[in-house]
């Protein structure tokens, strides 16, 4: 039997390590695959329908910068080759709009102002209107923290900066502006990460903003986190891997900070007995695709 053929989607200048790459490519092919990388924004990076069984999306942390071309090659692989997670799922995760249309099924998600490109409103009017004072400031479609800070609205030294900086974004692209949630300085911010339809292991994350380093501590998973991540996901099908980022507000409720089904760090260097099991879930995607 012919082995399956397994390219990890990745770009050619990734803007930090991926640390999962080598794991997870050495874990393919103690499975039996044959794996390769496939630059998104490479030249090859529409392959022939006969080379490949299954694009598994990984590492393409620059699509933010260049996010048309990003989805003109998401919908120009899909007719080519099977694509995990389902492009329909790629295409929709990359805009955080997804937030509000997660907050209208009636998930619990972090307080946010959507701002559209162009608007004239300040930061101190959005935070006001919102009941916010500390702010994160982020890009609506945004990767590794990219173009992500935060600040005081509306008061102390920073003010002046905060301003210039939401304007700068704001006359460029659309915006979301949330609350800086309490808790992620002490229980901090946590990804519950679900592979194969299973909750499979808990990271804590230390706050992190444009070019700061990630902190990363592996955490029990709480029984309210399982039910949330669960529910997060009743409504999605055919997902290899996600991630559901929460913390918790100041009444200890849990709240949606991100729902990530594009290209998540899964942090297998912190759980590495999950992944022999993700991995025979990846070949076995890759061999249903071959024989559909």
């Amino acid at each position: 039997m012919a082995r399956p053929r397994i390219a990890i989607a990745t770009c050619l200048a990734p803007p930090e390590e991926d640390v999962d790459e080598g794991p997870l490519l050495r874990a393919l092919a103690r499975e039996g695959a044959t794996v390769s990388l496939l630059p998104w924004d490479g030249p090859d990076a529409i392959p022939a329908p006969s080379d490949l069984d299954l694009v598994l999306v990984r590492s393409t942390w620059n699509y933010a910068q260049s996010i048309g071309k990003f989805v003109e090659w998401l919908t120009r692989i899909e007719p080519v080759v099977a694509v995990r997670n389902p492009v329909a799922v790629l295409r929709e995760n990359v805009d955080k709009a997804y937030l509000r249309v997660l907050g209208a099924r009636g998930v619990a998600t972090v307080p946010t102002a959507f701002v559209e490109r162009g608007a004239t409103t300040s930061l101190a009017e959005i935070a006001r209107s919102n009941g916010f004072s500390d702010v994160v400031v982020k890009p609506r479609v945004s990767a590794g923290s990219w173009k992500t800070k935060r600040f005081e609205a509306g008061r102390g030294e920073g003010e002046g900066e905060g301003e210039a900086f939401f304007a700068g974004l704001v006359a460029e692209r659309d915006v979301l502006v949330q609350p800086y949630l309490a808790s992620v300085e002490g229980r901090g911010e946590r990804s519950i990460v679900v592979l194969d339809g299973e909750v499979s292991h808990a990271i804590r994350k230390s706050p992190r903003f444009s070019r700061d380093a990630e902190s990363v501590t592996r955490v029990p998973i709480d029984d309210d986190e399982r039910a949330f991540a669960a529910a997060v996901l009743a409504p999605y099908t055919d997902l290899l891997y996600a991630r559901v980022d929460v913390a918790r507000d100041d009444e200890g409720a849990l709240l949606l900070m991100e729902l990530e089904l594009l290209e998540p760090s899964l942090f297998f260097r912190e759980a590495p007995e999950a992944l022999p099991a993700f991995a025979r879930a990846v070949v076995r995607e890759a061999t249903r695709a071959r024989e559909a």
